[in-house]
């Protein structure tokens, strides 16, 4: 196990490096550089300063409040005024989408469901 452990560290060094030769990459052909499966604050603020502008399935709700700074206000709830973008589910079993709606419209559906979408 210290052997685990000490070869984690002695890479450590080279994933930094990786990093920081990402983003600078991704800065210089202005492609936006995404974090994934961020599960702390640190680990977001780290991705930050690497020059991620988007957090992708942040996975504690401490990190997916410190990634939120992107301004999208018409999300995040099913009301007047926001966009509709759903995704229908049976959760029984393994679980399976039954419908996708984008923007208010039906883009998917298995057939199970009847919906009735925004004209």
């Amino acid at each position: 196990m210290q052997d685990r452990i000490e070869e984690k560290r002695r890479h450590a060094g080279d994933v930094a490096a990786t990093l920081r030769a990402i983003s600078q990459l991704c800065a210089a052909h202005g492609i936006p550089l995404a974090s994934h499966d961020d599960d702390t604050v640190d680990k977001v603020a780290l991705m930050q300063a690497l020059g991620a502008t988007i957090s992708e399935f942040p996975v504690t709700a401490e990190a997916a409040a410190e990634a939120r700074a992107l301004g999208l206000t018409d999300r995040g709830a099913i009301a007047p005024g926001l966009l509709a973008d759903l995704v229908i589910a049976d959760d029984s079993g393994i679980g399976h989408v039954r419908a996708t709606i984008r923007g208010g419209r039906k883009v998917f559906s298995d057939g199970s469901l009847t919906l009735a979408t925004a004209a």
